[in-house]
């Protein structure tokens, strides 16, 4: 290696090294710690990052929207029942009815409340009761705030009517009284699961939004701008051709500068 070669090398490995960088840059689409600010990069990743645990909240509120949709679901069965009950309660409480037909009739109503009672035991989502009572707090964002989810309760106990009875005249008429307070109350319970489902809609178009801006803001910080890449390239190439070709020419001057002397 010539003296003056080796003087060359300082441009062009530094040419080499940009062009292996914006190469590099172009290749992933995203910035490097060459070329930005080390401080940027780092907050535009953590907005990305903040942005990615916001998609996965929405999951979160999705999956929380599921849940209250089939709530709602079975308490709307359970009101249809009830109506189902009353029309039954008031076609018992007619004295012109044999006991044989008011028999009848209490067989239908005890059937649909050995229906609701199996609702009670048995609904679930994802395997946690969902008609028995009780909250549940689900996460809905980035920072870890949660909501709250109302559990509906539609024992028998609860709805005033464990004694359902209309084999008589008497227990059909006390049934009517019974059912209507049944029926507010699973009204008041689809009340609340509603509000909980405006709730959830709210706070995921709210994270759609933020997620949005998240990666917009993210990405100006992180992603590389394709012309300015493909131009920062193009222009590290020439330079690296000019310092190639400098070497080249420095070598082959010192080479017929030493040949001349023999």
């Amino acid at each position: 290696m010539t003296i003056e070669g080796v003087k060359t090398l300082p441009p062009l490995y530094g040419a080499q090294q940009n062009l292996s960088t914006s190469f590099n840059e172009l290749s992933s689409g995203k910035k490097s710690f060459a070329t930005t600010s080390p401080a940027m990069l780092m907050i535009g990743q953590r907005m990305l990052n903040n942005a990615q645990s916001t998609s996965v909240a929405n999951l979160n509120v999705n999956f929380a929207s599921s849940r209250s949709q089939t709530v709602d679901s079975y308490l709307q069965g359970s009101q249809d029942t009830m109506s189902r009950l009353k029309e039954l309660s008031v076609q018992a409480n007619n004295g012109i009815l044999s006991d044989a037909d008011r028999e009848s009739i209490n067989t239908e109503a005890q059937e649909l409340l050995k229906g609701l009672d199996q609702n009670y035991q048995s609904a679930n989502f994802n395997g946690q009761k969902i008609l028995q009572g009780g909250t549940v707090d689900v996460a809905v964002n980035s920072a870890g705030d949660s909501i709250q989810l109302n559990s509906a309760d539609i024992s028998r106990e609860t709805l005033g009517i464990e004694n359902i009875d209309l084999s008589t005249s008497e227990g059909a008429a006390a049934a009517l009284e019974s059912l209507d307070g049944a029926i507010d109350l699973l009204s008041e319970q689809r009340a609340k699961v509603g509000s909980d489902l405006r709730v959830l809609d709210d706070r995921f178009a709210s994270n759609l939004d933020y997620e949005a801006n998240l990666r917009e803001s993210g990405s100006k910080l992180t992603d590389l701008d394709y012309a300015f890449g493909a131009s920062e390239h193009a222009a590290g190439s020439i330079q690296s051709q000019i310092a190639l070709a400098m070497t080249a020419q420095a070598n082959n001057l010192q080479g017929a500068t030493i040949a001349g002397l023999f």
